[in-house]
């Protein structure tokens, strides 16, 4: 197979909750294996960023009955069989109340991207605004703003 292709099964990362002895193996079609490590992660305390197509799976394995998310579309995730619709937001990107699990549509890299590293504590809410501004609207004048707001962070 070419090195630079994605393999038609997905590639997770698995190890501990607390990050330690994370290797990389592959994942079967239904992401039963991802959504089982997400759980546990979720459970331990560990942020799960997913988007697009993760999302489903997330959907799919339940977890996303009872915690804010966003996705591509309500309707896409209801295809899942999840009953989290109560939970969903119209938004490019989502973090749920514990700041655990963050999600995002298939048009919204830039916001998921944010998004996740605002949760991780990364970024403050100003740095990601530029970041955003820079990235996703294609803002010139964000950027000054963003080398500000990250010399300041």
């Amino acid at each position: 197979m070419d090195q630079g292709k994605i393999p038609r099964q997905q590639i997770v990362a698995d190890g501990h909750a607390d990050g330690s002895a994370v290797t990389r193996r592959q994942c079967g079609r239904g992401g039963g294996e991802f959504a089982a490590l997400a759980d546990r992660f979720l459970g331990a305390g560990t942020p799960v960023a997913a988007i697009c197509g993760a999302t489903f799976g997330l959907a799919r394995a339940g977890l996303l009955d009872e915690r804010r998310h966003t996705s591509a579309a309500p309707g896409y995730l209801a295809a899942s069989g999840y009953r989290g619709e109560a939970f969903y937001e119209d938004a490019r990107a989502t973090v749920d109340d514990e700041r655990l699990l963050i999600t995002a549509g298939p048009d919204a890299p830039v916001q998921f991207a944010g998004a996740t590293l605002e949760a991780l504590g990364l970024f403050d809410a100003t740095v990601r605004e530029a970041y955003e501004g820079v990235f996703a609207d294609a803002d010139a004048d964000a950027y000054p703003a963003l080398m500000q707001a990250a010399a300041a962070a």
